[in-house]
């Protein structure tokens, strides 16, 4: 099912309507203006609901508009129908344009390349966009850069896009610092669902001013946080994933936000927003791997989370002998049947572990590395690699080197 199989309607709706308009109304055309180019048949990619197609057609300009969504399309051909305004809407893939030297100007926008994740993936919407444009058109897109989307993007990681009397929108931005990925989860409750979205915001809203009354007597300001709600077997509403944590939500100090504010400037955080700053101040570019923090680093974050707790809990913080992810598997089996059921795996497995692993931490002395490894070589086709230097969390420690491991393999 397309992603806009349900967002499409409540996206016409959205503030993207009025960035439309302002691009096509004005910075497009000063743009054109300013280099002196003056198109006639103009190509929009990636066009969704159409309303930058349709102004720009009613400017006098020829207009075809394609984007991978046909819910989005049929949206921009019933704006065209209303307008009566004249533009060639298709559902086309922007990595499979078939045009050639069709058009004076392509256009992209809205970040609509930054959804291509790969390099070949980009390379494929760029040719097909060379092979659309007459000799001496251009090509006028926005993308974002992973300093952006580091830094200005994840100021904000939580709020709400779009409110009106029927439904409610909510983004949510999550950054993958060792793929480089950003995500936005887009959360929408619409009042069709009755008694259920009055009992989300009740709740929510109670959740949050409970979370403040706690932040003020620690001194501090929850500034914003996220909930995530479901539905249990029985069809009950109940709350899932943390709460009020450095991870979920910002806290400012609330002893130093007005004088800051009076000087114009940042307010003293207490969340993870120091992990951002410590970056940004190693000189981390976009251009670069992105490096582990330091081991001072990683102390430092560990202690503002502990203390984060302290002051909200009112107790000190007391931590696991070991992590809940290393606690022993409750299921009970026998060795020798799951040995007899990997002898039987015939795909190609990749085995890579990091030459700092203890495994002693996670078995104790119920059997050795050894052991371990004579056990997975019943496995047919195995490959066995090493990361060095490296612990047990290879996505942390060597992220780039693990990614080229793994292309190798698949590739």
């Amino acid at each position: 099912m397309s992603i806009y199989q349900r967002f499409a309607l409540f996206y016409q709706r959205g503030p993207y309507l009025r960035f439309s308009q302002e691009l096509a109304e004005s910075v497009v055309p000063e743009y054109l203006d300013l280099i002196n180019f003056h198109p006639v048949d103009l190509l929009d990619i990636a066009c969704g609901e159409g309303s930058f197609a349709v102004v720009m057609a009613a400017a006098g300009y020829r207009v075809s508009g394609v984007d991978q969504s046909a819910e989005m399309i049929a949206l921009a051909r019933e704006r065209a129908r209303l307008a009566s305004i004249q533009v060639d809407f298709s559902v086309e893939d922007m990595r499979n344009l078939q045009f050639v030297e069709e058009f004076d100007l392509v256009t992209c926008f809205f970040d609509s390349l930054n959804y291509l994740l790969t390099v070949r993936d980009l390379q494929a919407a760029f040719h097909g966009v060379f092979a659309a444009l007459r000799p001496g058109g251009y090509f006028i897109f926005d993308m974002n850069t992973v300093h952006g989307l580091v830094v200005n993007w994840m100021r904000e990681k939580t709020y709400v896009q779009n409110e009106t009397d029927d439904f409610i929108e909510y983004h949510r931005h999550e950054f993958d610092y060792e793929n480089l990925i950003a995500t936005v989860e887009i959360t929408i409750f619409s009042r069709s669902s009755g008694e259920l979205w009055e009992r989300i915001q009740e709740i929510a809203l109670k959740l949050f001013f409970r979370g403040r009354q706690l932040s003020i007597l620690a001194d501090l300001i929850l500034v914003d946080s996220k909930y995530e709600f479901g539905l249990d077997l029985n069809g009950d509403l109940v709350l899932i994933d943390e709460l009020h944590t450095p991870d979920s939500s910002r806290f400012w100090r609330a002893d130093t936000y007005d004088e800051r504010f009076e000087d114009g400037a940042e307010p003293d955080n207490f969340d993870r927003e120091l992990v951002r700053l410590w970056y940004q101040g190693q000189g981390y570019s976009e251009e670069d791997a992105l490096p582990p923090l330091s081991e001072d680093m990683v102390v430092t974050v560990s202690q503002r989370y502990q203390r984060v707790y302290e002051v909200l809990a009112g107790s000190r913080f007391q931590p696991a002998s070991y992590p809940a992810h290393k606690r022993i598997n409750p299921v009970l089996y026998q060795v020798d049947e799951v040995l007899e059921t990997w002898k039987h795996i015939t795909a190609p497995l990749l085995w890579v572990d990091g030459d700092q692993t203890d495994t002693a931490k996670w078995w104790g002395h119920r059997y050795s590395r050894d052991e371990f490894h004579r056990r997975l070589g019943v496995v047919n086709r195995v490959e066995k690699l090493t990361l060095s230097p490296c612990g047990h969390m290879l996505h942390h420690d060597q992220p780039m080197r693990l990614v080229a491991l793994l292309e190798d393999f698949l590739g």
